[in-house]
């Protein structure tokens, strides 16, 4: 007589948390010479504090497909990821996405129009 297994499985999502990377700039005087020297930060770090490209990501989502407004939003930044975020970042953070979104509309749009099968369906009536 064989072996019986059993399985159960449980899935989960783990908890979820902001990941923070700090960029320093080092500023160091030459001794012989006294000219200062000043490291640069990576292109993509303009601020003192910004948010990434994945909550950004969540953000413009949240807003777009599942129209969630700014103040339930900030409500979602408060109760899942512990930060909060002002009314004015959720706005850049969404102009952004618009400004980017148009550029690849337009470059897009083109394309589609020239396709046979604009204006088709499953029939091909």
């Amino acid at each position: 007589m064989g072996w019986v297994w059993e399985k159960r499985q449980i899935a989960d999502i783990p908890p979820i948390k902001l990941s923070v990377t700090e960029y320093q700039q080092e500023s160091v005087r030459c001794t012989r010479c006294g000219t200062r020297s000043t490291g640069t930060f990576p292109e993509h770090v303009t601020a003192s504090f910004q948010f990434g490209n994945t909550v950004r990501s969540m953000i413009t989502y949240l807003n777009i497909v599942h129209h969630i407004p700014y103040d339930r939003l900030r409500m979602v930044m408060q109760d899942m990821l512990n930060t909060r975020i002002a009314e004015g970042t959720i706005e850049h953070i969404l102009e952004r996405a618009y400004l980017q979104g148009t550029s690849l509309y337009q470059d897009i749009l083109p394309l589609i129009k020239a396709w046979a099968w604009i204006g088709s369906d499953e029939t091909g009536s």
